[in-house]
C-alpha cells in the first residue's frame, strides 16, 4: 500500500515470533520487525544481510505470542505502537527519510501459523 497507518492483531497460532516488514523494495531490501513473548526487535536488511538496530523488552504480557500493534508509516519514519490495557504506546519510533516507500506485509516463516484479525489500513496523502 504505503503511507498510512496499518492496525491489526496477530498472535501466532503455531510458532514464537511474530514478524512484520515494511520499506521492501525487494526481496534482500526491507525493515524487519520482530515481537516475541518478552522483546521487540528491529531489524534492517540491506542486500540480504540483516543488521539488528533495536533489541527491547515490550513489557505486554502475551500468551500465546500476540498483539494488537499499529504502524504508521510517513515520510518522516516509521512508528510501532502496540496496545496494552486498552491503551496505545510507542513500541519504537524509528525516524529517517524514504522509510515509506516500499511495500508492507507479514514474514511468516516455515511451519510458523498467524492469526491476523481486525485489520485496517487508513492512507495519508
Amino acid at each position: 500500500q504505503g503511507p498510512g497507518t496499518y492496525t491489526f492483531t496477530a498472535s501466532m497460532k503455531r510458532g514464537k515470533q511474530l514478524r512484520w516488514v515494511a520499506h521492501v523494495t525487494d526481496d534482500k531490501n526491507y525493515a524487519q520487525f520482530e515481537l516475541d513473548g518478552e522483546y521487540y526487535y528491529r531489524i534492517l536488511v540491506t542486500n540480504g544481510k540483516s543488521k539488528e538496530l533495536v533489541k527491547k523488552k515490550h513489557g505486554v504480557a502475551m500468551q500465546p505470542v500476540g498483539a494488537t500493534l499499529q504502524v504508521t508509516l510517513s515520510p518522516a519514519g516509521i512508528v510501532q505502537r502496540i496496545q496494552a490495557s486498552g491503551a496505545w504506546t510507542v513500541l519504537d519510533s524509528w525516524m529517517g527519510t524514504a522509510l515509506d516507500e516500499g511495500r508492507f506485509g507479514f514474514m511468516i516463516r516455515g511451519r510458523d501459523e498467524v492469526n491476523l484479525s481486525g485489520f485496517s489500513f487508513v492512507g495519508s496523502e
